[in-house]
């Protein structure tokens, strides 16, 4: 097993190399299967999908044997969209060889795709036995465990790919959705506050921390986190929504009038911020203002249109 791996090692690199270069290898009309591995990888590099798909079809005809141009043939058909083909063609090119691991991950990947969890765990700890340092392998079976609300199994996958990567995008934050379900808000918006550090443009994560913070009332910590969300949006509306509890916990109603009023600009059928903007102006003693938002949150209602929550799928 061990020369066999070599021997793919090999493979493999001569395709990374010749993709590298950016080179399209020459064919004859006596293509060897080295020939074609090199000529549909480039093709599959380039973006010549059409082309890899039809070449990796002959490809297999010719030499049926073959796991490497059984996997291209995989990756030709996952990328031209035709993903129950392509989740043949790896399962195949498992058959023909299961030593080469990078057909279980992508067979995982695909299985992810289709809402496969279950499979996808099992490939991507298949995957993991002969590659465990591969930290981001780790998040996608963590990933794999949160989807079947294996949550114990899910945090230690990404503990693990944390330690194996710690700037990897999204660990942080996936692993503060564990700790947050755990009921453990503190632990869970440090870890959101660690995503941002290495993934500053991640819009959820100032969301989800500043949601945290307004429970833990810790308002202006809140503040800066929907600030920042909304400098980085500001034509998406959760930000101005968690800004606008910011306001009005601290009793400060123009300005939460105010931001409630820029959500409904943004998000019109939004019924939840209508009635909240109508319990404001109530307060601020607009009372033909608020007989307005009462009166939109009844005809919303009526037509049957979906509120803010249902809206995010929370």
């Amino acid at each position: 097993m061990f020369h066999r791996r070599e021997r793919m090692a090999a493979a493999w690199g001569a395709i990374v190399m010749c993709c590298a270069l950016g080179v399209a290898p020459r064919l004859f009309s006596q293509d060897t299967k080295q020939d074609l591995i090199q000529q549909i990888a480039w093709e599959i590099n380039a973006g010549r999908i059409d082309a890899a798909l039809a070449d990796a079809r002959q490809a297999v005809t010719e030499y049926p044997n073959s796991s490497i141009l059984m996997h291209l043939l995989g990756v030709a058909e996952s990328k031209k969209g035709l993903q129950a083909e392509a989740r043949q063609s790896f399962l195949n090119a498992i058959h023909l060889d299961p030593t080469i691991p990078q057909n279980y991950y992508d067979l995982a990947i695909l299985d992810m795709q289709s809402g496969r969890y279950d499979e996808a765990a099992t490939m991507f700890g298949t995957y993991l036995r002969v590659n465990p340092e591969n930290g981001k392998a780790h998040l996608l079976l963590g990933l794999a465990y949160q989807k079947q609300k294996h949550d114990r199994r899910a945090a230690e996958e990404f503990k693990r790919a944390l330690e194996l990567a710690p700037d990897l995008p999204l660990v942080h934050y996936y692993l503060g959705t564990e700790y947050e379900k755990q009921g453990n808000p503190k632990a869970a918006v440090e870890e959101f506050a660690k995503e941002l550090k290495v993934n500053p443009r991640f819009y959820e994560a100032y969301c989800r921390a500043g949601n945290i913070e307004l429970t833990l009332q810790d308002f202006k910590s809140a503040e800066n986190y929907f600030r920042q969300g909304i400098a980085l949006r500001p034509l998406h509306y959760e930000a101005y929504y968690g800004l606008a509890k910011v306001f009005l916990a601290r009793q400060e109603l123009p300005q939460a009038a105010s931001e409630l009023e820029t959500v409904i600009a943004l998000e019109p059928q939004d019924i939840e911020a209508h009635a909240l903007l109508a319990s404001v102006y109530e307060k601020m003693g607009k009372t033909m203002d608020a007989a307005r938002e009462n009166l939109v949150v009844e005809t919303l209602r009526g037509g049957n249109e979906p509120s803010r929550s249902e809206n995010s799928g929370h």
